[in-house]
């Protein structure tokens, strides 16, 4: 596996010379490569300890390396929410795995024009609570006003589940993420991953029409993971979705994979509060993305994720003081 550019990355970081490195990187026409080996060598990677840092560090650097890449590809509203979420995930190699598909890849297509890009920044915002688990159900179809109002069965993916294992409530209500998971893609903050299956799966279930309806569901995590049975409505005997759960539905060209509309559903229960601290966090992150503009960037570390996990764990223990003495490089990059 060739890592010769994520060596000298390292190197030139050493140096206290990332500008130098990245504008070899520009200067050379590979940005796509070190993006590409940097995917390569974090695949399915776990880190701990000092090692995640270096990791997240690398991460951060790349993202800021593929901001311009992205606004000229989605244009800067669009390319910033994407960093935003981005930014938000905690694991290395889901980061490089979604820089990779967003600055290098083709799988979002189809949003070239003003329509399928606004769509497309309400679906980031639609999905944006860390306090809550997104998912899709790709319909087969533009059933989407009925599932919305009475909500989806669960049934089952084909060749997944059978319905007397989706009937049995012995079994069934002691691990909904798992039976709800057989006919519903879910993500734990994972807004791009989300996005991505939602787009490479229009075609699911055959549609005849031009279009594809993708129900948007959001559940809080707590419930989730406390298998509230509120989560699932009995309509007749089976075993449904609760309407307060579906969020809405999009409406998906599934020629190119273009947001045609954006529903949202009068049924849904809103539970969402901000978390604690979240503005400050959200200011934080405000400051880097205007610093990740110039080339002159210096390396930044893993900080406001830091900050972000802890948040959304409701357990910011830093007080403003030792916010203030944080080390901060030249550019103003918490260190």
């Amino acid at each position: 596996m060739d890592t010769k550019l994520i060596d000298m990355y390292k190197k030139y970081t050493k140096k206290n010379k990332l500008y130098e490195f990245t504008k070899y990187l520009n200067d050379n026409n590979l940005k796509d490569t070190f993006l590409q080996q940097l995917f390569n060598s974090t695949f399915m990677k776990r880190y701990e300890g000092k090692e995640y840092n270096d990791a997240m560090e690398l991460s951060n650097y790349a993202i800021a390396l593929s901001r311009n890449t992205l606004e000229d590809k989605f244009g800067e509203d669009l390319a910033k929410k994407m960093i935003e979420a981005i930014y938000k995930i905690d694991d290395p190699f889901s980061r490089n795995h979604k820089i990779m598909a967003l600055a290098v890849g083709d799988e979002i297509k189809g949003i070239s024009d003003e329509i399928s890009r606004k769509n497309l920044e309400n679906l980031l915002d639609l999905t944006s609570n860390p306090d809550n688990v997104y998912g899709i159900h790709i319909v087969g179809g533009q059933a989407g006003e009925g599932y919305m109002q009475f909500g989806y069965p669960i049934t089952g993916h084909k060749f997944v589940a059978k319905d007397y294992e989706m009937d049995n409530d012995s079994t069934f209500y002691k691990n909904l993420e798992l039976n709800i998971s057989k006919n519903t893609y879910l993500f734990r903050n994972d807004q791009i991953g989300l996005i991505l299956k939602l787009i490479a799966n229009r075609g699911y279930n055959e549609p005849t029409g031009k279009y594809n309806d993708v129900m948007l569901v959001s559940i809080p995590k707590d419930e989730l993971d406390n298998n509230n049975p509120d989560i699932i409505a009995d309509i007749g005997g089976h075993k449904f979705l609760s309407p307060e759960y579906i969020k809405g539905y999009a409406r998906i060209d599934i020629g190119d994979g273009s947001i045609n509309q954006i529903f949202t559903s009068p049924y849904f229960a809103e539970k969402f509060s901000i978390p604690q601290n979240f503005n400050e966090w959200n200011s934080q992150f405000e400051n880097w993305y205007e610093k990740s503009k110039s080339l002159e960037f210096q390396q930044y570390k893993h900080g406001l994720v830091d900050i972000f996990k802890s948040l959304v764990k409701g357990r910011i223990k830093k007080t403003t003081e030792e916010k203030t003495n944080q080390i901060e490089d030249n550019n103003g990059f918490v260190r």
